[in-house]
């Protein structure tokens, strides 16, 4: 129930999705567990338009940071959140933690 989805269509096709969990809890975080486009949109700006979207329903509601995790290996990825501010939390195996705070 505190799950929600953005979601990017092309006629009847799913071609675009960030999935996030905003938890009522005492520090206001949001926490991102999927970001995806089918390979073919791939390049085109639709997780950017996603992702923007996400943090301005966030702000919206005032959370005060966003967390993720992404592989580390995964340069594209982790560009794209940068791209939106995100920056590296820490680095723990194979899996970069990043955060987005909302409110300074």
């Amino acid at each position: 129930e505190k799950s929600m989805t953005f979601e990017a269509w092309k006629e009847d096709s799913l071609v675009g999705l960030v999935a996030i969990y905003f938890n009522e809890s005492a520090d206001r975080s949001a926490y991102i567990t999927n970001v995806s486009v089918l390979k073919s949109f791939m390049g085109s700006g639709i997780a950017s338009e996603l992702l923007g979207q996400c943090i301005g329903y966030a702000v919206s509601e005032n959370f005060m940071e966003m967390k993720l995790e992404v592989n580390k290996e995964s340069s594209p990825a982790i560009n794209l959140y940068r791209k939106h501010d995100f920056v590296v939390d820490s680095i723990n195996g194979g899996f970069c933690k990043m955060r987005l705070k909302l409110f300074k």
